[in-house]
């Protein structure tokens, strides 16, 4: 699970928060059901990441709640059992829309 991404496609962004880690926690639902995605800041990321380059592109391509997204990340497991996706790697907004 830790080491794979996943893609949830045509959910709700529900919800944007920041965490204390300047992290963008994002609520995302398909009407049934929702998880949790933490988007890192690419502050936080260091440059000779993998990553840093894909995290600043998905931070700049988020806009808000209230938009139908595509999200990919990696999944994660929290303390309580709960699964999401941390970090995020890749979002686009708009139905159907297509990740790069």
């Amino acid at each position: 699970m830790e080491f794979t991404t996943w893609r949830v496609r045509n959910v709700l962004l529900s919800q944007v928060d920041f965490a204390w880690d300047k992290d963008a926690v994002l609520v995302l639902s398909d009407g049934a059901s929702s998880l949790t995605a933490a988007l890192p800041s690419p502050v936080c990321v260091r440059a000779a990441s993998p990553f840093q380059s894909s995290i600043a592109s998905a931070r700049a391509a988020l806009r808000g709640a209230g938009e139908v997204v595509t999200v990919d990340g990696v999944g994660f497991i929290d303390p309580g059992g709960r699964v999401g996706l941390h970090p995020v790697l890749a979002v686009c907004a708009g139905r159907d829309c297509q990740l790069r």
